[in-house]
């Protein structure tokens, strides 16, 4: 009985190491945050991609992307709008 105890000593006193060792986040690349970000934007990101970003993703690279793709996209309308009005 006293073996059974010790061994479950040291599989609690592991458990509880493995525990407060900080968790590894696996960072996701930039063009993957970049492609959340435009999928997020039209609104046809898949769960298992958004649990991914959350889990794995660091906020600063999605607020640089967000904010990277919004000045591309009006840059873009801009443009566009200026190509019509020179047209017309």
């Amino acid at each position: 009985m006293c073996t059974l105890s010790v061994g479950m000593e040291s599989i609690l006193k592991q458990a509880l190491e493995e525990s407060k060792k900080p968790e590894k986040k696996n960072n996701i690349p930039f063009l993957q945050v970049v492609i959340s970000v435009i999928q997020a934007s039209f609104g046809v990101q898949n769960a298992s991609v958004r649990e991914r970003d959350f889990k794995h993703g660091k906020l600063i690279s999605f607020i640089f992307a967000a904010i990277l793709f919004t000045a591309v996209l009006v840059l873009a309308l801009v443009f566009v709008v200026k190509l019509v009005l020179d047209a017309a």
